[in-house]
């Protein structure tokens, strides 16, 4: 298993930001699965976060009432 690079992970979420605007790092993941064809794993979606964090602002966080996941959103 190949490690995903920034360069990837950010150029996805640039082409979801020109479209929408507002993204989540779940919309992130869905792309990265799609572009590379495979689920992601545990780490690989955390270490995603990490990076978007890194690069964008988190605008707002909320907690999913089914799943108790995190969402951000990232501007």
């Amino acid at each position: 298993m190949t490690k995903i690079t920034k360069l990837t992970i950010l150029h996805c979420a640039d082409e979801l930001l020109n479209t929408h605007g507002r993204i989540t790092q779940i919309a992130v993941h869905k792309a990265i699965e799609e572009r590379l064809g495979r689920k992601l794993t545990r780490h690989e979606k955390s270490r995603i976060t990490q990076v978007l964090r890194n690069r964008y602002v988190v605008s707002e966080t909320i907690i999913d009432g089914k799943s108790k996941r995190r969402i951000e959103y990232f501007e």
